[in-house]
């Protein structure tokens, strides 16, 4: 869904780095949907499974974290993911799906990002279209995205939370 969003877009040689192992045939779907879609096929990068701590560095190179999800099961469409703050943490910003989560999240957090209706590929696209147009901006909330991730969406700082309330229940 993704894919064809991007094809609707004025960007051609939009740049798109998939992270993980992926079956051969999955791979030659994707990559026939990008040429279908007119993207320029070196943009349309696969990089293998590393360290997590590599994921970090990874992110922070790129502009976006897609935290996109088809609610096809009720948990993908009521939980938030570990991608989600992964890219807070590497100062992304991030381009959501409209589950229930992830618009709860923006709701609460709407500087990070943007919510996108993967089924709705022309809106979708009006919308990243929108971002380009405000590369400026986009850097602002990058860095405040990692601010963010240092100073209050980080499990470091949110166990400390979690842990006095599981010490009060014995007090």
């Amino acid at each position: 869904e993704f894919i064809s969003i991007l094809g609707q877009t004025n960007k051609k040689n939009i740049l798109l780095s998939l992270l993980g192992n992926v079956r051969e045939s999955y791979r030659l779907e994707l990559v026939n949907r990008w040429a279908k879609e007119g993207l320029l096929p070196e943009s349309l990068v696969f990089i293998n499974t590393v360290p997590e701590k590599e994921i970090f560095h990874i992110a922070s190179n790129h502009h976006f974290g897609l935290c996109l999800e088809i609610p096809s099961v009720l948990n993908k469409d009521i939980c938030l993911s570990n991608k989600l703050f992964t890219y807070i943490l590497s100062g992304n910003f991030l381009i959501m799906s409209n589950t229930k989560a992830q618009k709860n999240f923006h709701t609460n957090y709407p500087e990070t990002g943007i919510c996108i209706e993967l089924e709705n590929t022309l809106q979708s696209a009006e919308k990243i279209n929108e971002l380009f147009l405000h590369s400026e901006v986009i850097e602002q909330k990058r860095q405040l995205n990692f601010l963010l991730g240092q100073t209050k969406l980080n499990f470091d700082l949110e166990k400390q939370v979690l842990i006095r309330q599981v010490n009060s229940l014995w007090e």
